[in-house]
């Protein structure tokens, strides 16, 4: 792998778990709401707990998965050779975030046909994590 130069463009993966969970988060649960047929109070309610949760499992991951106790972050150079990299650091986020908006919907009372909503809820992350992971590397 090329060795960083003054200039390079990188990403840093905390950052990638960070954004794909906020993202993740808040339109999957506001799109299982819509489709579930509830109010608008409703969407907007998930679209805010799920940004709210999906900040602060962004937040742990990060630190947990791309951080040292030491301040240093982990970053790969942004180039197509390392988007396996930065597609792993999505896929990290948004799948812990999917388990969350699943079980807090569910726990909610909103879902009843649940294989359709684990596809939903699955689809629509791996959609995003691929979007985000993709355009970090632009």
């Amino acid at each position: 792998m090329d060795e960083l130069q003054a200039g390079d463009k990188v990403v840093e993966l905390g950052a990638m778990v960070r954004s794909v969970t906020v993202a993740t988060g808040s339109i999957s649960s506001t799109l299982l709401l819509f489709l579930a047929r509830q109010s608008l109070g409703s969407c907007l309610t998930a679209f805010l707990i799920g940004a709210i949760t999906g900040f602060i499992i962004g937040l742990l991951l990060s630190r947990l998965l791309y951080a040292d106790g030491k301040g240093n972050v982990k970053i790969v150079k942004a180039t197509p050779a390392n988007f396996p990299i930065t597609v792993s650091a999505a896929l990290k986020g948004g799948t812990c975030q999917t388990v969350v908006v699943l079980i807090g919907l569910g726990l909610s009372g909103k879902i009843v046909a649940w294989p359709l909503t684990v596809e939903v809820v699955s689809g629509v992350n791996l959609l995003i994590a691929l979007a985000i992971a993709r355009l970090s590397l632009l």
